[in-house]
């Protein structure tokens, strides 16, 4: 996080805290920066001890201890208090807490007006990761959404799904794209050599990209010169999808890439000719967005979650049944085999994402969020 806003801080960022904030969230906070808002981020970190303050004109960092280990012990007792006691210290107008687990009930304990914007859905993890730590993590996620009479969730999905819970309306506010991810040049197919490309968070039950590699000898039969890149933690060479593979005869066309940098991410799906996103459920998926803002076709999971909705049923993302290598594979050679479809999804992709997914849009949406916050506590 730190590296990501570092233009906007005084301080020399070399030894300082990275912090645990995302994308979204720093795509965010340039986004309110770039219209002279002043914030402040309150995150963790496991390097820091006490607190750590860091600077700029209108931005300012402060970051708390986050335990690497048995920190659900107490039910992150430590890391709650530190995010409300950093939020008191700052005395903000609001605070808009971006994970209902431990940021979100250490902002609702600071006694601010608060809003919780929720970026998953946790029966969701438990159930493809049925352990004690992530039953902990459910309870107190429920925690937060119910304490917070202020919430907004990043897809139709999510909304559903609080709604549910807490009995009320939940505000719709989508992730956003970075301004520097679009590529405002119509893009080619590379027919004799397609790169499929898959970025995940993981070779779990949950991703599913054990689908998209026996789908993958399927394609290739297709289309010979086909290649496809793993991108993310899980997915470097000798990691677990490897081992997995190998010991499946399924190495063959496969690049294993592991944990990258966003701004390598970026320039993979610049390089890359269709990203197959195999996730059996998704409470959003911005590796989508990012690829539909690079001119990148998709395929995704027809049932998956928000997926569809990002997809628009459809017409800006192929859909298929990420359960069935068979559907993967024709939905991918579809695409691969077809330059006016390839070109159709390429367009479509990138058009919904400046009107829905681009900062500018998303930015405006938290502003008329934090109004009625604002006027609802005056």
């Amino acid at each position: 996080m730190t590296s990501a806003l570092a233009e906007y801080l005084d301080e020399d960022t070399a030894n300082a805290p990275a912090g645990l904030g995302g994308t979204p969230l720093c795509t965010l906070v340039r986004g309110l920066l770039e219209r002279g808002h002043r914030v402040t981020v309150c995150s963790l970190d496991p390097a820091v001890r006490d607190r750590v303050t860091l600077r700029g004109d209108l931005l300012t960092l402060r970051f708390g201890p986050y335990r690497e280990r048995h920190h659900m012990r107490d039910g992150m007792a430590l890391e709650r208090t530190a995010i409300r006691d950093l939020i008191r210290e700052s005395r903000p107008d609001l605070v808009n807490a971006h994970w209902a687990y431990e940021y979100a009930l250490g902002a609702l304990a600071s006694g601010y007006p608060t809003l919780v914007t929720v970026h998953d859905w946790a029966p969701a993890i438990l159930r493809h990761a049925p352990i004690p730590y992530w039953a902990a993590r459910q309870f107190m996620y429920f925690r937060a959404v119910r304490r917070a009479p202020h919430l907004s969730a990043v897809s139709p999905y999510l909304c559903r799904k609080l709604e549910r819970v807490v009995g009320g309306p939940v505000a719709l506010i989508p992730n956003a794209v970075a301004p520097s991810w679009f590529t405002h040049e119509p893009r080619e197919l590379n027919r004799r050599e397609p790169v499929v490309l898959s970025v995940n968070s993981g070779f779990t039950s949950l991703k599913n990209v054990a689908s998209l590699l026996h789908a993958l000898p399927l394609i290739r039969r297709a289309i010979p010169g086909c290649r496809l890149t793993l991108v993310g933690p899980g997915f470097e060479g000798g990691g677990a999808a490897q081992q997995w593979t190998t010991t499946r005869g399924l190495t063959s066309g496969v690049d294993f890439v592991g944990a990258v940098p966003p701004a390598k991410v970026c320039g993979l799906l610049a390089q890359s000719d269709v990203l197959v996103h195999p996730s059996r459920e998704e409470a959003f998926g911005m590796t989508l967005i990012e690829a539909m803002a690079r001119r990148t076709p998709i395929v995704g999971g027809r049932e998956s979650g928000a997926v569809p909705w990002i997809l628009d049923g459809g017409r800006a993302g192929v859909l298929a049944d990420v359960h069935s290598a068979l559907s993967l594979a024709s939905c991918s050679v579809a695409l691969l085999g077809d330059p006016a479809l390839w070109r159709r999804y390429s367009e479509a992709g990138y058009h919904r994402a400046r009107a829905h997914f681009s900062a500018g849009f998303v930015v405006e949406e938290y502003l008329n969020a934090y109004e009625v916050l604002l006027a609802e506590n005056r």
